[in-house]
């Protein structure tokens, strides 16, 4: 098992006593996703300085690894949001 190319399939083996990588990551329920984004809009809402709002996504961001993934992916969008409006205005 472990000398083939794909590893050992079970992460629960006692056989090959080798590490296994952590299973993947499952999205929480949709009602808790949709809770987690609820709390960012508010953060957003309730920040109007660039300053407070980066500190307060980085505090809800430590509460709940969705919510860490989430805010980034929402930073990125918002980035690439603004590159391409300002390459519009040019």
């Amino acid at each position: 098992f472990f000398a083939s190319n794909h590893g050992c399939p079970d992460a629960e083996c006692s056989f090959c006593h080798l590490a296994h990588p952590p299973p993947p990551k499952q999205r929480p329920q949709k009602l808790l996703r949709e809770e987690l984004r609820a709390a960012v809009e508010t953060v957003i809402r309730q920040n109007e300085d660039q300053q407070d709002l980066r500190l307060a996504l980085k505090r809800l961001a430590l509460q709940h690894p969705y919510l860490f993934r989430y805010i980034i992916g929402q930073t990125d969008t918002y980035s690439q949001r603004i590159v391409s409006t300002s390459r519009e205005l040019d």
